[in-house]
């Protein structure tokens, strides 16, 4: 199941390259396979706790918590106002 995951996820990973610039000097920048095999890796994980627990919600509602995280990272998916603290920091903190 991962290696369909990871498969699917470098697909898609073509598709953003075509379309988006990525900045190619940046040093903390990670490899790509490495992004493609964790994200395999957490949506096996993930599908593993929803069935493991009954599927007790709905595929809409796994899509919606998965897009949070997958997007906006497990801070925003635990419903922290993540944008918002990191304004109130100040810049020379950062």
């Amino acid at each position: 199941m991962r290696d369909y995951f990871a498969e699917v996820i470098r697909q898609r990973a073509r598709t953003l390259y075509a379309l988006v610039v990525r900045e190619a000097d940046d040093p903390n920048a990670a490899p790509v396979e490495f992004v493609i095999i964790s994200l395999a890796h957490w949506l096996v994980g993930m599908l593993t706790w929803w069935i493991e627990h009954g599927m007790a919600y709905s595929p809409q509602q796994m899509t919606i918590w998965s897009a949070r995280f997958a997007m906006q990272g497990y801070p925003s998916a635990l419903g922290f106002d993540v944008a918002h603290a990191i304004g109130e920091v100040a810049p020379s903190d950062r």
